[in-house]
């Protein structure tokens, strides 16, 4: 009897203890409360780790870098197990983060790399030059066949974000992709802001320079919307004027449903599911799920969205 009873206590101990355990916890750090793309990728992460029973935050450094380096080490202090990091100065942080790997907890960085850093667990980003290239390519066969092919001269400006070397690919793609489709166009006007009202003022300042300026290709669909709002707060019209973006975001396919937007394509990266896949990955790790086949560099999906498919992502 007394033995059957110790039993029954130590099960209720390991019951009792499994019952009080804390769940996984993990954080992610990204660059701006305004970037759509991070915001979708941040609720895919959320939703598979909050539905394997963790805790997911969501934390934005608004492109102070002093910010960034400081949520890490207080990720660190509060004990995370894995976080999301988005670097896009890779010149900053580098310590934060080394801090971070040998606290043990697992990291999936986002866009930038610190490539010198041994024992980064994972790496999503884009094959970023053939990511700008489908985007112009696209941007340029509009062009082309709108307005080169009837005698009306192709301006375009480009919103190119070159702090990162991956992004450089990006710009370059977008611009060899462009003049491969519309070989004529010419490009008078390049430039950058964060956030989609910035942009939107950006532009306006373009089309004050060059008012003939017909076309905007844009380093990410948060900063391309402001380009469309520009041009349609300047009557431009949408059969002879149009904009493209990356990413896919909610509102750039609003805006390419409407048959009078100027917004006219995106290119897919899938951020949502992207986001998801890192939170399985470092809720594996932590759990020590081995998966064949996983790799440390993952590359996001492209898929072009144009008037003719738009209504597949709605």
């Amino acid at each position: 009897m007394k033995r059957i009873f110790a039993i029954i206590m130590t099960l209720a101990l390991i019951i009792s203890a499994a019952a009080m355990a804390e769940p996984l916890r993990f954080i992610s750090i990204t660059g701006s409360s305004t970037n759509t793309s991070a915001i979708n990728m941040n609720n895919g992460a959320k939703e598979v780790i909050e539905a394997a029973g963790g805790e997911f935050t969501a934390q934005y450094y608004e492109d102070d870098y002093a910010q960034m380096m400081s949520m890490i080490e207080n990720a660190i202090i509060a004990g995370y197990d894995g976080m999301i990091l988005q670097s896009t100065n890779l010149e900053a942080g580098s310590e934060s983060v080394q801090a971070a790997v040998d606290a043990g907890m697992v990291i999936c960085e986002y866009d930038g790399d610190y490539a010198d850093i041994e024992g980064i667990q994972y790496h999503f980003g884009g094959d970023n030059y053939n990511i700008g290239y489908m985007c112009g390519q696209m941007a340029g066969e509009w062009a082309q066949e709108n307005l080169a092919d009837k005698g009306i001269k192709v301006i375009v400006g480009d919103i190119e974000y070159r702090e990162l070397p991956d992004f450089v690919k990006r710009a370059e793609g977008i611009k060899q992709g462009f003049m491969d489709a519309c070989p004529t166009a010419e490009f008078v006007m390049e430039g950058f802001e964060w956030t989609t009202v910035e942009c939107m003022a950006m532009v306006e300042n373009w089309l004050q320079a060059y008012p003939e300026m017909n076309v905007v290709v844009g380093f990410a669909d948060t900063m391309a919307l402001g380009a469309a709002q520009a041009f349609a707060a300047a009557g431009r019209d949408p059969e002879q004027t149009a904009v493209f973006g990356i990413d896919c975001i909610e509102e750039a396919i609003n805006n390419i449903a409407d048959p009078n937007g100027i917004y006219k394509g995106t290119v897919n990266l899938d951020l949502g599911e992207v986001g998801k896949t890192m939170g399985q990955f470092m809720l594996d790790y932590v759990n020590g799920v081995e998966v064949e086949g996983r790799e440390k560099y993952n590359f996001f999906p492209m898929t072009l969205v144009t008037r003719d498919n738009v209504a597949d992502f709605l």
